[in-house]
């Protein structure tokens, strides 16, 4: 996957809730080709966990990692699978940029877009799959006042903060990217 500016503000919003905690812990969920997790890495002293399922995703990111010299562990999963305690620990701080386009979408996107896989793209019917899941059966893999942290898509802001707030999450929070579109959506476990 080919990062885009936009990711740019899920990259600030997690550094901004990881000031002040010490030695944390970050798990970058669906990281792609680690992009979210390596620059998190690089400019704090978070320990990162990639979760990765494809076989190809998971050949770039673990170049991209060596390359870049960070701290972290790469885990080849499913985030739509329930995740065990026993085997990853705890995040202070979960990112996802996770797909998030309606299926139905997905074959009529550009030619910037439309040449990454489409597993990587293709949220499910409404878009919102992985938001389900991840708040739902992630939440809890975070600390006490652990932060998710999720990238949207722009007109997704409304869906995926009711989807938090269902889940328990508070202090739920929109940002927007460097073009004034809806970006982020963030909360509090």
């Amino acid at each position: 996957l080919i990062p885009r500016a936009d990711t740019e503000t899920v990259v600030e919003t997690a550094l901004t809730v990881l000031k002040g905690i010490k030695n944390p812990t970050v798990f970058d969920l669906c990281a792609g080709s680690g992009c979210i997790g390596i620059a998190v890495a690089k400019h704090s002293d978070a320990v990162v966990k990639f979760f990765e399922k494809s076989a190809e995703a998971l050949y770039f990111l673990t170049k991209n990692v060596k390359a870049t010299g960070i701290s972290g562990e790469i885990i080849n999963a499913d985030v739509l699978s329930c995740p065990d305690q026993s085997l990853y620990g705890l995040a202070d701080v979960i990112v996802s940029n996770p797909p998030y386009i309606r299926s139905d979408v997905v074959p009529t996107l550009s030619k910037e877009v439309g040449f990454e896989p489409k597993m990587a793209l293709d949220g499910g019917e409404d878009g919102l799959i992985f938001y389900r899941f991840i708040a739902k059966h992630w939440k809890k893999m975070l600390k006490p006042d652990g932060y998710l942290v999720f990238e949207i898509g722009f007109d997704q802001a409304e869906e995926v903060s009711h989807i938090m707030q269902d889940e328990g999450f508070f202090e739920v929070t929109v940002k927007k990217d460097l073009c004034g579109n809806n970006r982020v959506v963030y909360g509090k476990k």
